[in-house]
């Protein structure tokens, strides 16, 4: 058994796939030459939007269309292939880092806004590049999953998706909901709205003095209401972009759908590839 490769079929599935990839490389490589040429990129902050932008560009890079296998000899490598590129550990792990970076960004700036005098004394670039650190880790630990369940198959040569018992293929569904929707959307949540609720309290307040002592409205009051907007903004974003997936790939391990949607041939063999994990 060989190496061999399905012809690269354009559609436009895969041009729009390509124009994807190529945009996010494009904006996450400017947010990194933009972090790293600021004179304040060691600033917490700074630091989680780099490494942000790092993931977000990793990411892109593996969303690139390539010819998909056909078949694949079963070998050492042909054996890693399957676990780490045809499986996409490597992709899921820089999306999983790149949640946790956002989620981090949340509570870097909920530490800020609500407890600034604490934040000044305790928020340290060696703490935060140790949480960066910990991020990575575990983003790769928590996709070991990935690794354990995908294989090439001796006789057919072909990467295979395989759970062994049903409970676990429900297990493995609700496990990636937990930690790619649940647990971020829960953190960004509660940390926009305490930070919402602390701009609009002060606001409140300075509108008070301000009215007492007869004074027009400043640009605070606009930016207090823009930050609030933007704040909005990023967790109605995330929500709206990321749960129809993940709800989407939890249905297909709960057997919501069913199984002859989830077996039917892709229209590409690059379809193929996005659907890897829904088999």
């Amino acid at each position: 058994m060989t190496w061999s490769w399905h012809p690269m079929l354009w559609s436009w599935y895969v041009i729009g796939e390509l124009v994807t990839a190529v945009l996010g490389i494009i904006g996450n490589l400017l947010v990194i030459v933009v972090i790293f040429c600021r004179r304040s990129k060691s600033r917490s902050t700074d630091i989680l939007v780099g490494h942000l932008a790092c993931a977000d560009l990793l990411t892109s890079l593996f969303l690139v269309p390539y010819p998909d296998i056909n078949t694949i000899p079963y070998t050492w490598f042909g054996a890693i292939f399957c676990k780490v590129i045809k499986g996409n550990y490597l992709m899921w792990t820089s999306v999983t880092a790149s949640i946790y970076m956002l989620s981090a960004v949340s509570i870097d700036r909920y530490f800020a806004v609500v407890y600034p005098l604490h934040f000044k004394r305790f928020i340290s670039r060696r703490l935060v590049i140790a949480v960066v650190a910990m991020i990575w880790i575990g983003a790769s630990v928590l996709m070991i999953p990935i690794l354990l369940i995908n294989n090439a198959d001796v006789i057919p040569g072909k990467c295979i998706f395989h759970l062994p018992f049903p409970k676990l293929q429900v297990g493995f569904g609700l496990f990636t909901f937990i930690i790619r929707l649940a647990i971020p959307t829960i953190i960004m949540l509660f940390t926009q709205v305490t930070i919402a609720r602390v701009l609009r309290r002060e606001a409140s307040r300075f509108k008070l003095q301000k009215t007492a002592q007869s004074l027009p409205s400043s640009f605070h009051d606009v930016a207090r209401a823009r930050v609030l907007e933007l704040l909005l903004l990023v967790v109605v974003v995330y929500i709206v972009c990321w749960a129809p997936d993940q709800l989407a790939f939890l249905s297909f391990n709960l057997g919501l759908v069913p199984d002859s949607l989830r077996q039917s041939s892709p229209s590409h063999p690059n379809r193929s590839r996005l659907l890897q994990l829904l088999r």
